[in-house]
């Protein structure tokens, strides 16, 4: 009670102390959660991470809440509204030092293995692309990961959407293991449930890699329009708290209108402006939302208000479009008008302080989770699940008495879209509440009546297959080449909805021109804030034939694609001129004009040309005006198509002479950077936090470059220091001393490859001491003498397979699992390691354990051993219980290769 009151300046509601004693107490959460809306289930999260830090104080295999807390929700927006607040309690942990939030702060601190810039918490949200440190730095770390359901689902089975192969493992292990699943709104994600509950189903290992529950998901359902069985909702003590007593009995009056589909439009914005009227003559300006089922009805309605409100007494408003096909750019800017912002609408607002009325057209995204308080709610008839959300946002918290709801109904409709015949139905029931012979002209739609009145939830969830052992055997294979027979698990994830299935979609004002060949780099690279979901369906129809740009995941570069060949997770670069988005309506198929490019904005770079710089200018992002514009746009042109040719802009003027630039625009302040494999790119101003340089999350043999310490990038340091460090992690996470102990092993061991003469010339090492990673500045002079596709990690496995021949097995190690450790720590070895073709064989020579072994090597032959060896060890610890077993040494590897100091480790950017 001491740290909710030290975050939000007030006490918990009795609903919420008594969660957090039983979690303490029990260790476990209860399955299903249902408080009604308005009563702040999204605390849930602050009561996660106190109850983590509480448990923390057990330490190692005493230990029983898990680790990271996934609060996973169908809504992309309400992902951000989560985020936000996660943000919020990660700066409170980050900068207490006393009383109860400094306690549960030293605690998270306390149980981390590695000191993380980030302080007590990690926070990463997953949506539709990847942020900045986009999974939990390592498995001891506490971690709050806010993500849309396909996001956390298909990193649970071993299919990260926007995830290159070689890191698949790593998110199947963090979404799949020490895991508190907070699944929001629950309904929303039948089938996920359905595949977690299968997964639990499953033969447990042979050995147990963490203790009590924490090798699988701890699910938790919440829902504030009931559950199926909750064993866990409000009881007498809260129905007695004031402020639950006047949000429960917050009054809705509700009106009813019907009309023929094609009137819908009319009928809703009518409504919308009609009751607004109603409440501004009692003094109020007031705030209305009007819901539409689905997207493509938004701009009908948005035309119709505008209409409405030019014949009507409103002579001022502001009028705003929220949907989920908003880029999250555009989105950010309205939930903060909405959210405290000029247009304030949020629960705790002043509800006569708005200057004019407001009208927001909204989708489903704001049924659940959005904190605003609303004076009018006008909403097409839906189903009792989404009636009841959606006055949820309407006199939240009992302060409007003038609220007024409306819901208008399309009599000549027998299934809707989304929600079937169930309109149908609730409508019925709505007009036997109305009682128009007693001469009552509304339903009171509150808290305390709305559930009887709609009647119990009658939606049919999608269908989706059933999981089976092999579909996990197959998918577990990361490093194998997909396979047509291979089971798509968005089925599992989402359902077989053809409509749930979607790809991310951006427009970039420069991607190279139409005949500039394939295989280019994408730049700057994708940020999450640029992109949106799309079905797959509706993207195909707008593209009718035309070939976008599709990001190469593995590689970082673009390749054109056909539309029949979509696929769930891609991510899909347009044209801007081709249209199909609206900054102040999202996703519409039917515009036509050229969308705003706004990469430049949120990752500070964009690639140099004369249109760009001139599109920039106009916006106020690049201060040039008149000649020098001019001059500079000119040049700009000169500058990239001597670099790169005429790919990423026509050709340039021949009788322009190029100036010098060094690293400068002609002295205009735009700092300019060639690319390898793509454009040269001009830098933006900084404003405010300093740039942090992405990198494309691919694994390549020769990204060896580092800035660590010299003394840190010996081979012999750098083993011992991994070793040293995956055995702490998996200390902390109360791993038993026989796993610690082969991971230690496998670390001290890992890059024992790298003696490889060839690949020490790769890396600056001379006669002397041999590296781990190259000094700063080296070239790689040796490349061409490191056969292409070559594994270092190969050879490691080789030389160790040596030394178990020369010494024997250690006694309490695990010797299978550590030689896989040792072949899986880039992310291959599931089941294979990739061989070469035509490479010399050559001696290496290196130290394990004491004992110099020797071997020739041979990149040519495949240690054919592995893959039984994979197949014997996901028997023995499970398949999520390997991959976790690989990401404590894997992040362990990583962790030391971006240390920035003996205190502290930066998490770098990954894209």
């Amino acid at each position: 009670d001491e740290f909710y009151k030290e975050l939000h300046g007030f006490d918990p509601f009795p609903w919420q102390s008594r969660l957090a004693a039983l979690v303490d107490s029990a260790g476990a959460w209860p399955p299903n959660i249902g408080v009604p809306t308005g009563l702040g289930k999204t605390s849930s999260l602050d009561i996660a991470v106190w109850s983590l830090a509480a448990d923390t104080l057990r330490r190692g295999p005493d230990r029983r809440v898990p680790n990271r807390i996934w609060y996973v929700v169908n809504r992309r927006l309400l992902v951000d509204a989560a985020y936000e607040r996660s943000l919020s309690l990660q700066a409170r942990l980050l900068e207490a030092g006393t009383g109860a939030v400094g306690a549960v702060a030293h605690a998270l601190t306390a149980s981390q293995a590695v000191p993380w810039d980030v302080g007590p918490l990690h926070v990463t949200r997953l949506r539709g692309g990847a942020e900045r440190g986009h999974r939990a730095p390592d498995p001891s770390c506490p971690t709050i990961i806010l993500a849309t359901v396909a996001m956390y689902g298909s990193r649970l089975l071993f299919r990260g959407y926007g995830t290159a192969a070689g890191s698949r493992p790593v998110d199947a292990a963090l979404a799949g293991t020490d895991s508190l699943v907070l699944l929001d709104e629950a309904h929303l994600a039948i089938p996920a449930q359905k595949v977690l509950r299968q997964i639990s189903e499953l033969p447990s290992p042979v050995h147990m890699v963490l203790p009590n529950a924490r090798n699988m998901p701890m699910v938790v359902n919440l829902s504030a329009t009931g559950s199926d069985a909750p064993n866990f909702t409000i009881d007498a003590s809260d129905e007695r708290h004031p402020v639950v007593q006047t949000r429960l009995g917050a009054a809705k009056p509700t009106y009813l209108t019907s009309g023929s589909d094609k009137q819908v439009a009319m009928l809703l914005a009518e409504a919308a402006v009609s009751n607004a009227e109603a409440v501004a003559e009692s003094g109020h300006n007031p705030a209305t939302v009007i819901f539409v089922n689905t997207a493509r009805r938004a701009p009908e309605v948005r035309i119709a208000l505008e209409k409405a409100l030019k014949k009507s007494a409103v002579k001022e408003a502001d009028v705003r479009t929220l949907t989920g096909r908003i880029r999250p750019f555009d989105a950010t800017t309205l939930r903060k008008e909405l959210l405290g912002g000029e247009l304030d609408v949020s629960a705790q607002s002043n509800p006569g302080a708005r200057a004019r009325p407001l009208f927001v057209v909204a989708t489903q995204t704001l049924e659940v989770g959005a904190d605003l308080d609303f004076d009018c709610l006008i909403t097409e008839s839906a189903g009792s699940r989404a009636l009841v959300q959606r006055f949820g946002r309407l006199n939240r918290l009992g302060a409007r008495p003038w609220a007024r709801g409306h819901v208008i109904h399309a009599d000549d409709l027998k299934e809707w879209p989304v929600y079937g015949t169930e309109p149908v139905e609730v409508w019925g029931r709505l007009l036997d509440a109305l009682g128009l012979e007693r001469g009552v002209h509304s339903v009171d739609l509150g808290p305390a009546n709305i559930a009887s009145v709609v009647g119990a939830p009658a939606d049919t969830p999608p269908n989706s297959p059933e999981l089976l052992p092999n579909h996990l055997r197959d998918w577990s294979k990361t490093s194998a080449p997909d396979t047509p027979w291979l089971a798509p698990v968005e089925a599992f994830v989402t359902g077989e909805d053809e409509a749930r299935r979607t790809v991310t979609v951006l427009w970039r004002q420069a991607l190279p021109l139409d005949d500039a060949g394939e295989h280019l780099q994408l730049r700057p690279l994708v940020h999450a804030d640029e992109a949106i979901e799309i079905p797959i369906w509706e993207l195909r129809s707008f593209l009718d034939g035309r070939q976008p740009w599709r990001l190469n995941v593995e590689s970082g570069q673009l390749e054109r694609t056909e539309p029949d060949d979509l696929r769930v997770g891609d991510t899909i670069a347009l044209p801007c001129d081709w249209g199909g988005y609206q900054n102040d309506g999202g996703w519409t198929p039917t515009a036509r004009e050229p969308v705003i490019d706004v990469s430049a904005n949120v990752r500070r770079e964009f690639v140099l040309s004369g249109s760009r710089l001139r599109e920039l200018a106009l916006q106020g992002a690049v201060d040039l005006h008149g000649d020098e514009l001019d001059i500079a746009a000119l040049q700009a042109d000169l500058r990239q198509s001597a670099w790169s040719g005429d790919i990423w802009c026509g050709a340039a003027d021949e009788n322009m002479q190029l100036a010098d630039w060094s690293d400068d625009l002609l002295g205009f302040g735009l700092t300019t950077r060639r690319t390898r494999g793509g454009p040269v790119v001009a830098l933006l101003p900084q404003t405010g936090a300093s740039s942090i340089p992405p990198r494309v999350e691919a694994d390549e043999e020769l990204s060896t470059i580092s800035s660590i310490d010299e003394s840190r990038s010996t081979l012999r340091a750098h083993l011992e220091l991994v070793g040293g460090t995956a055995g702490k992690i998996a200390r902390a996470i109360g791993m038993p001393d026989r796993l610690v102990a082969s991971i230690e092993l496998a670390g001290r061991v890992h890059d024992a490859g790298k003696a490889d003469p060839r690949f020490q010339l790769l890396l600056g090492g001379s006669s002397g001491e041999l590296l781990a990673k190259s000094l700063p500045d080296h070239q790689n002079s040796g490349v061409r003498l490191w056969p292409r596709g070559g594994r270092h990690e190969a050879t490691s496995g080789v030389l160790f397979n040596k030394w178990l021949e020369a010494h024997g097995e250690p006694e309490g190690v695990d010797v299978e699992l550590a030689a896989h450790l040792i072949m899986a720590h880039h992310g291959h070895g599931r089941p294979l390691v990739p061989s070469t073709i035509g490479s010399s064989v050559v001696s290496a020579t290196w130290t394990i354990e004491g004992t110099s072994v020797s071997t020739a090597v041979d990149l040519d032959e495949s240690d054919w051993t592995q893959p039984q060896r994979f197949e014997v060890l996901n028997n023995r610890y499970g398949y999520w219980g390997l991959a976790l077993l690989e990401s404590v040494l894997r992040q362990a590897d990583q962790a030391e290769s971006s240390r920035a100091t003996d205190e502290l480790v930066l998490i770098t950017e990954v894209q």
